[in-house]
């Protein structure tokens, strides 16, 4: 359901947009031409529809907001290195070229940021709706009754509810 695709884009969102620096990264240091760069941008670029579809089913604005957040930075990472691509290949000064390249690599690491902020409030989303479905914290085998990770001190509410539309 709902909760196996936000597991899932908590999961593949910042592995894919991290695939997609060490790539950036390994063009521009020369390891390898821009094509495979090129070629998962568009695999990030088609993971972008699912993943905000499934932040925006949430009730939590937090959560909504860190999807939109990350769509609205990868969209313009995307645009801003086809940008540079279609410069590149139009010979365009190498001033305005070492600028937007520097615009490229830092919206990178923007975008890197936003999915790794959007994963970590998805999972504890679900590690909360877990928590208030069971009535007992996900990690009850690896508690004492002493530990700080027992599932009456998570007070957060709000963040419970997973919409099932």
């Amino acid at each position: 359901g709902n909760r196996g695709l936000l597991r899932f884009a908590a999961t593949a969102t910042p592995a894919l947009v991290l695939f997609q620096v060490v790539l950036g990264v390994a063009f521009r240091h020369g390891v390898m031409g821009v094509v495979p760069h090129i070629l998962w941008a568009f695999v990030v670029a088609i993971f972008l529809v699912p993943t905000l579809a499934a932040t925006l089913s949430i009730q939590n604005a937090g959560v909504r907001q860190a999807g939109i957040a990350f769509a609205v930075v990868a969209s313009v990472q995307i645009l801003v290195g086809f940008s540079l691509f279609i410069m590149q290949a139009m010979d365009a000064d190498p001033t305005v070229l070492i600028v937007v390249t520097a615009v490229h690599t830092a919206t990178g690491a923007l975008t890197l940021a936003a999915a790794v902020v959007m994963a970590i409030l998805i999972r504890r989303i679900i590690w909360n709706a877990a928590v208030h479905e069971d009535g007992e914290s996900p990690a009850a085998p690896f508690e004492s009754k002493h530990s700080s990770l027992r599932a009456s001190h998570i007070e957060d509410p709000g963040l419970t509810r997973i919409s099932h539309r």
